[in-house]
């Protein structure tokens, strides 16, 4: 099998054991006080419980992408994202007993 059919090849989730399916999605990540996404990541997806994982080949892609400081020659655009916040009593904060 070459490298690329082993990437290709559908494997189960080590998180429920259910089955993978390759696909595309967009990864989200903080640098300093920055969320950055991007976009046609090649992923495998669990088709039970949507856990991503990433081939060698992308992980390493992304980690680099990250590790130069997102240079801005690979920006595709700005987009704004909304922030929220759960109104309150919806979380209870533990007691220290």
């Amino acid at each position: 099998m070459t490298d690329q059919a082993a990437e290709d090849a559908p494997f189960l989730c080590e998180s429920c054991g259910g089955p993978t399916s390759k696909k595309v999605a967009q990864v989200t990540l903080w640098s300093g006080d920055q969320l950055v996404l991007v976009e046609d990541v090649p992923v495998h997806i669990c088709d039970k419980c949507q856990e991503q994982y990433y081939d060698e080949h992308t992980g390493e892609a992304v980690l680099q992408l990250a590790s130069g400081g997102f240079p801005q020659e690979y920006k595709v655009r700005d987009i704004t994202v909304p922030v929220f916040r759960l109104p309150d009593g919806v979380i209870t904060p533990q007691s220290e007993d």
